[in-house]
């Protein structure tokens, strides 16, 4: 998925695989403001303020010392971004959850943009694909791929027709395999790679 939407976007050389992508690693990239793509192919996890999860975060491999494997909000605050589009083709990256404003400085919970969305946007993301609830892996890939291989001229326009090529499939027409992702922000803005 990441290696062929890559190739889509002509960035061939800038994807990040295996134990390379991991937490420690992403948060010290001083250059993640130099693309205009960022796409997180992983496992969103959603918070569990009474258990061990205390705000929403990404899976990531594990690094090295002091890496705990998320990429969890508070740290993707502290990220600088100058993104046109970040894709987080994981389940659950668009709910708000319920997060710990001590920890976070970000009062309040439910909020239409909550949790790893707002995280992105504050760290520089002017849009987002995110999901709205556990997606199938197959199904997503299929609907990224789609995506950034539709020649749409807009973010919105290209996510529809991803979507469309989905319902035209028997075993993916139900909307629990096209329907999880939405775009966040102005969806005219033009889709990378168009």
């Amino acid at each position: 998925e990441v290696r062929a939407v890559g190739a889509s976007l002509g960035a061939p050389g800038n994807v990040v695989l295996g134990g390379a992508f991991n937490d420690a690693a992403i948060k010290n990239r001083d250059d993640l403001a130099d693309f205009k793509v960022l796409y997180f192919a992983t496992h969103g996890l959603l918070p569990q303020p009474e258990g061990c999860l205390p705000e929403p975060a990404l899976v990531t491999s594990l690094g090295g010392e002091g890496s705990d494997a998320l990429l969890d909000m508070s740290e993707i605050l502290n990220i600088k971004l100058d993104a046109d589009l970040v894709v987080l083709a994981a389940c659950d990256t668009g709910g708000a959850g319920s997060v710990d404003a001590a920890r976070t400085g970000l009062a309040g919970g439910g909020e239409a943009l909550g949790g790893l969305t707002r995280a992105m946007i504050y760290a520089g993301s002017r849009g987002l694909i995110v999901s709205h609830w556990s997606v199938d892996s197959d199904s997503a890939v299929r609907m990224m791929t789609a995506l950034f291989a539709s020649g749409a001229p807009t973010q919105a326009e290209g996510l529809q027709r991803a979507q469309a090529s989905l319902q035209a499939d028997a075993a993916l027409s139900h909307p629990y395999s096209w329907a999880p992702f939405d775009v966040i922000g102005d969806g005219a803005r033009p889709l990378p790679g168009a």
